[in-house]
């Protein structure tokens, strides 16, 4: 049995080193073994669903091409139908017209459920919405859009879409919350189907385009109650939860997603923080466990610029078949370092 933990955006530069807030990783690299994974192939983007899925062993040309939304919807317990589009709807703070963050803490309840009732959204919590076309899944090329955390400064007006559906969207919202914010899709998504994992998995997660992940891999997905997407997660209940799944499984995917966040708002102190609990709370009882385990990050995500960056990610091997630096190593070969991988 043996347990792979991906602390979604953890690193932050460049350099993509061991946080300094994370002593427990750096000891169990030192004292297990510990390299990087190419985690991001050439011609991609940096983001989660690109770097987990390689991280669960997808060639490039295996990758899905605009499958995120699709299977956050999945994750999310919506099922649209097959010939559906369905898109990522981000909620962005405006300063003086221009994207200044990711979410809107003032915006009241009334304002967000007039949102969610105008536009037919389905909410995910905090900033995130899912926002389905029905038929429209064979256009998902003409609704091409980017992140808006790619955005953050930028004005508004200056990067709006080219389709007309979702720049309507994007203005009307604005005008709907007077110029203090506006919903920004993206991510179009067309049906997105993919492998089953050659072993019996669990995943204990609550992000939705890693329960979608899972889901859509033929994995136990469990969603234990109090955890989150987000830092005020319930880590205990998480690393509880993962440690049941692996006494009846041979491999159980760990995702814990606050540091991301944070970094989307800029908030260094806040990444660092929460990295410090995961070192403490996560991944110290996981160690002691006995069970082999297995601690990376899918991408860098820079409290700077809020966005991602796609550099080889640091990781942590205890209690498995090899010691010392194993190098820098291809993303798609993590889970060929966990024993008992293909029993079962």
């Amino acid at each position: 049995m043996s347990i792979f933990c991906i602390v979604d955006g953890m690193t932050e530069g460049p350099e993509a080193a061991v946080p300094a807030a994370m002593p427990v990783l750096s000891r169990l690299a030192k004292e297990g073994a510990g390299g990087t994974f190419v985690t991001t192939p050439a011609g991609f983007q940096a983001d989660s669903f690109v770097c987990i899925l390689t991280l669960l062993g997808l060639p490039k040309e295996a990758i899905p091409t605009g499958g995120r939304a699709w299977l956050e919807a999945l994750g999310a317990g919506i099922a649209p139908a097959a010939e559906d589009l369905v898109l990522r709807v981000s909620l962005v703070s405006l300063e003086e017209g221009r994207l200044s963050r990711l979410g809107c803490p003032g915006l009241s309840s009334r304002e967000r459920r007039e949102l969610v009732r105008r536009f037919g959204l389905h909410p995910l919590g905090g900033y995130k919405h899912l926002w389905i076309l029905p038929g429209a899944g064979r256009r998902a090329a003409e609704y091409h859009s980017l992140p808006p955390h790619q955005w953050l400064g930028q004005r508004l007006t200056e990067v709006l879409p080219p389709e007309e559906t979702l720049r309507q969207m994007i203005l009307e919202s604005r005008d709907l919350l007077e110029g203090k914010a506006a919903l920004f899709p993206w991510g179009a998504s067309s049906q997105t189907l993919l492998p089953t994992l050659p072993v019996r998995c669990g995943a204990v997660c609550r992000t939705e385009i890693v329960a979608g992940i899972a889901r859509g891999m033929g994995m136990a997905v469990h969603l234990p109650p109090g955890s989150t997407g987000d830092t005020d997660t319930d880590l205990a209940a998480k690393v509880e939860a993962a440690l049941a799944l692996a006494k009846r499984l041979p491999l159980v995917l760990l995702h814990i997603n606050g540091a991301d966040e944070a970094a989307h708002r800029k908030d260094r102190e806040e990444k660092e923080a929460f990295l410090g609990q995961v070192d403490r709370l996560v991944l110290e009882p996981l160690a002691q466990s006995g069970l082999p385990l297995l601690v990376t990050s899918d991408h860098a995500t820079s409290c700077r610029t809020g966005g991602h960056l796609g550099a080889p990610q640091p990781f942590a091997l205890w209690r498995g078949e090899q010691r010392g630096n194993l190098g820098q190593l291809a993303g798609t070969t993590a889970l060929q370092l966990l024993p008992e991988r293909m029993d079962g």
